[in-house]
């Protein structure tokens, strides 16, 4: 981040974040692992969008009277009725202080925005898909979003609440694993492998048999005491035609949920998957199915051959097993780089500080190789859980 440039551009920053953080008129907690964020609005649209997604897999808790809380980190949304002024001015005054705007996205494939880095603060302006002022202190750990109207967007609500989420349970030691997770037979089990392996269709299989859910491309894993643990975190089920097809609940729910539009509560097309959050997984497998921690007791590594007509479960070497869990560690995606809090080589170093730890303990592994439903991918799993006692 840059050094200060002028009085200017710090004077209506902090107009800006003084008048977001005086409209707010609800305030809510969101605690997971021991991190905590404070989430302020003047939009109960905006607290609908905290509960609904992020409450069954953390604790989420209104905040009444001003009650005073303890958090790593502040967030508040607010309408701005004099965005598009607030705006043309941001962007006249960082011209007159010679500061030039970062391209950035949220994520791969989103629009571009332009972010203005000035110690302390680092100003995202949104044009498309959403418009929008997202401010970053990151000395205070403060974000505040300023949104054109009363009703908030639900991808960016949710981003702006789970980025610090995401930042404070990496500084707490965990890593961050593009898997996913189920809990079967009493067993955690952390499906682990590159895109299009075939995590989401194993999982969705083991949830047809009685599994319980932690994730879906996202889970966040720690050693603890001689092994590891894994935590849910609140992120959007993303499911490609093949792995709908191969399961008849997921197929029947998603055919029968009405195509309102509304981003919380119904399935949307997007990018040639089917997204949707929870509620709509709970209509496939029932409100209490989220295990929010659990131990990890086996490594599952999906190998996905939608014509092979039979599964089997192969053991893993412990050197070949730590080298791709090593792997999925180091070249996990990248955190959205539009959010500064830390930079991209600070991420990679919570990363290597998490490795040693986490390849050390884990559990037994295994690729597992099947097909569609017929080849009866559960069945080779109960078969490993059996041999690992």
């Amino acid at each position: 981040m840059s050094a200060p440039v002028g009085v200017a551009v710090t004077n209506v920053v902090n107009s800006i974040v003084g008048a977001a953080s005086e409209a707010t008129t609800r305030s809510v907690v969101v605690e997971i692992a021991g991190q905590v964020v404070l989430f302020e609005t003047d939009d109960d649209g905006a607290v609908a969008i905290v509960e609904t997604i992020l409450a069954p897999y953390c604790r989420v808790d209104s905040v009444y009277g001003g009650a005073p809380v303890e958090a790593g980190w502040h967030v508040t949304s607010t309408a701005c009725d004099a965005l598009a002024d607030i705006m043309t001015s941001l962007r006249e005054q960082f011209a007159k202080a010679g500061v030039t705007p970062t391209p950035i996205r949220r994520w791969a494939g989103d629009a571009t925005a332009d972010r203005f880095d000035t110690w302390p603060f680092s100003v995202a302006l949104h044009d498309d898909p959403f418009e929008g002022i997202t401010i970053f202190e990151v000395p205070t750990r403060s974000v505040h979003y300023l949104r054109p109207g009363s009703e908030s967007d639900v991808p960016h609500t949710e981003h702006v609440v789970k980025y610090p989420l995401r930042v404070s349970l990496r500084e707490a030691g965990f890593a961050q694993v593009h898997a996913a997770g189920v809990v079967y037979r009493d067993r955690g089990l952390l499906l682990l492998g590159q895109r299009a392996a075939g995590k989401s269709t194993l999982a969705m299989r083991l949830m047809a048999a009685g599994a319980s859910w932690v994730g879906n491309d996202l889970v966040y894993v720690r050693p603890a005491g001689d092994g590891c643990e894994m935590i849910a975190f609140p992120h959007m089920t993303r499911l490609a035609a093949g792995t709908i097809r191969d399961n008849d609940r997921v197929l029947d729910v998603l055919a029968a949920v009405p195509r309102t539009g509304d981003y919380l509560r119904s399935p949307i097309f997007n990018g040639g998957k089917e997204e949707f959050y929870f509620p709509v997984l709970a209509r496939m497998w029932g409100d209490d199915i989220v295990c929010r921690q659990t131990t990890v007791d086996a490594i599952v590594i999906p190998s996905l051959d939608p014509d092979r007509a039979t599964s089997e479960a192969l053991p893993l070497r412990p050197t070949d097993a730590r080298a791709r869990v090593i792997e999925s560690l180091r070249n996990d995606p990248p955190y959205p780089d539009w959010l500064p809090a830390l930079t991209e080589d600070g991420f990679a170093s919570l990363v290597e500080d998490v490795v040693a730890p986490i390849v050390e303990c884990l559990p037994p592994a295994v690729e597992l190789r099947f097909g569609g439903a017929a080849s009866e991918p559960v069945v080779a799993i109960d078969g490993v859980l059996d041999r690992i006692g």
